[in-house]
């Protein structure tokens, strides 16, 4: 290394990519400690090409302060690449995502370097390994610039295992970055760099995004092949239906969401008085256990043809931290079972399965999670409910081509069971999105 006074420093936008950005905070202190002390560490060049110290340079050439620099030897680009990257992990207090970002850029830079130490370990006993020192692979008999050996022995020469030795995360971390910065927005990469959010919940957010993308492309193309004759229907026609069976999951005010009702009761009554006339034998209404005891007053009052028979329960797990420790975290939802007053139409569980093998029981309390993770069971819409849950309500409440209703469709859950079951569906949903999801897992999963 030689330092000398600065002759022209040249910045070259591929090495200056490969260091992260100081944050705002940072770069005032260093700008207070240049005017203060001057620069106190050489730049590094190469060639008379900036490698380190690009800030230091900026703010000195800018306030005209002079420096020094340092010109390093390289036999090849990659390699002074490899050093800037490597220096960023010494110097750095860098986000899990930063470090990972320099190790995706590491790998190119010594993975043939490291293929070609493979193929030499085969014609030999010893085997190379990570020194804990200076964190790059060495032979047993080679030494290390810092220091004696401390080695971590390997199977092989892992490009990955090395990598991550050197950046300070794990084979996992990389992994999942390499996936955020293919597939996530900037905005969500900037908050990444910063630390605001992790990689584990960004990578999450990821892989929810492709099964979405996924799905929708599947029920779009299922959509589009279905036949002019099926068992269901979904439309934005409101008008009240004839049908057998009402069985809905309604608004009622408990979400963060443009369609939930400004005044909860005035609309309840509404669709409730509305569908009063629908003729249904059983009316299963789903509804919020915070407005358990008004939403029995405004359904009796409503649905005047009808009678209140039963509440059920659907109990679901709720492993979300809770709100206020003053009470208990909610874990179930009730179900209305309102009948109509003349009908005599039976209540059969039996044989009317609902997962894992329940049945022939009858069990007011189903306790059937929400699964998230495959077919007609991945989550589309905040307020869905399992198709098992739906399925078993509606076995249980109508025979082999009944008509079954819902004004609310939603992402169409209700349908699915219904038509899987054998009935016909009639669905109405007024959001344009829901609407499209409606008829596209229906056409998919409702078979």
């Amino acid at each position: 290394m030689t330092v000398a006074a600065a002759p022209t420093v040249r910045i070259d936008p591929e090495f200056q990519a490969l260091i992260p950005p100081l944050s705002d905070d940072e770069r005032r202190q260093l700008e207070e400690n240049i005017k203060a002390d001057g620069c106190r560490d050489p730049l590094v060049t190469w060639k008379g090409v900036l490698l380190d110290g690009h800030n230091r340079h900026e703010i000195c050439e800018r306030l005209g302060i002079p420096y020094e620099t340092a010109e390093l030897e390289f036999t090849d680009h990659a390699s002074a690449k490899v050093w800037i990257i490597r220096n960023q992990f010494g110097r750095r207090n860098l986000a899990p995502f930063q470090r990972a970002e320099l190790a995706m850029a590491l790998e190119p830079l010594i993975a043939p370097k490291a293929k070609a130490n493979q193929r030499e370990s085969r014609g030999r006993h010893e085997k190379k390994s990570i020194c804990q020192n200076c964190k790059t692979a060495h032979w047993p008999d080679e030494g290390c610039s810092k220091g004696p050996q401390k080695s971590a022995n390997l199977k092989r020469v892992d490009t990955r295992a090395e990598i991550a030795a050197v950046a300070g995360v794990s084979h996992d971390t990389i992994h999942k970055a390499k996936v955020i910065a293919a597939k996530a927005p900037e905005p969500v990469k900037a908050k990444l760099r910063t630390g605001e959010i992790s990689i584990n919940a960004a990578y999450k957010d990821v892989r929810k995004a492709e099964r979405r993308e996924t799905n929708a492309t599947k029920q779009k193309d299922a959509a589009a092949a279905q036949p002019a004759h099926k068992l269901w229907t979904v439309t934005k026609d409101v008008a009240v239906v004839k049908c057998d069976a009402l069985v809905t999951d309604p608004p009622y005010g408990i979400l963060d969401e443009p369609w939930e009702p400004a005044e909860l009761e005035k609309f309840t009554r509404e669709w409730a008085g509305r569908w009063n006339g629908c003729g249904a034998d059983i009316a299963l209404i789903f509804f919020s256990q915070r407005h358990l005891f008004d939403g029995r007053r405004w359904f009796d009052e409503s649905l005047a043809s009808y009678q209140f028979q039963q509440l059920l329960v659907w109990h679901y797990p709720n492993n979300k931290s809770p709100q206020s420790r003053q009470g208990f975290k909610q874990t179930w939802e009730p179900i209305y079972l309102y009948r109509r007053r003349d009908s005599t139409k039976q209540i059969l569980v039996d044989g009317s399965e609902w997962g894992d093998g329940l049945n022939d029981f009858d069990c007011h309390v189903a306790a059937v999670p929400q699964s998230n993770f495959n077919d007609a069971e991945e989550k589309q819409h905040p307020a869905q409910k399992p198709v098992a849950v739906m399925r078993w309500l509606v076995a249980a409440a109508t025979r082999p081509n009944d008509l079954v209703c819902d004004p609310f469709s939603g992402s169409g859950t209700t349908g699915i069971a219904a038509t899987k079951l054998g009935r016909r569906y009639h669905g109405i949903e007024t959001n344009p999105e829901y609407l499209r999801m409606s008829e596209g897992r229906l056409a998919l999963y409702g078979r």
